[in-house]
């Protein structure tokens, strides 16, 4: 969960500089993130402890994944426009904090 922290970070930076590369992060780009915190969620859903946890637990699992394989496949479009990619956040923002808010804080 750190990692997806750290890069989840990385995307709001990105965010704010446009979708563009992140002054000091010059080895992640946010396509890279984006990719890297979709295969967290995916790996995280197989994880036999996921499904230890409950369907609720693992049903917010499943919709972080969605959420961010969609800023992914927006991301990889380089011509694509700041506005849907900023929607794709905001959900990813929203389902995480549903699940913090009922299996974490």
């Amino acid at each position: 969960m750190v990692a997806i922290d750290e890069r989840f970070d990385l995307l709001k930076a990105a965010q704010k500089a446009g979708w563009r590369e992140v002054p000091g992060h010059h080895d992640l780009q946010p396509t890279q993130a984006a990719v890297l915190v979709w295969e967290a969620f995916r790996e995280l859903g197989r994880d036999p402890e996921t499904r230890k946890r409950g369907d609720d637990y693992t049903a917010k699992v499943a919709d972080a994944e969605k959420a961010a394989d969609v800023l992914r496949k927006l991301l990889s479009d380089p011509t694509g426009e700041a506005m849907p990619r900023d929607t794709a956040l905001h959900s990813m923002t929203k389902n995480c904090g549903a699940c913090h808010k009922a299996h974490r804080n």
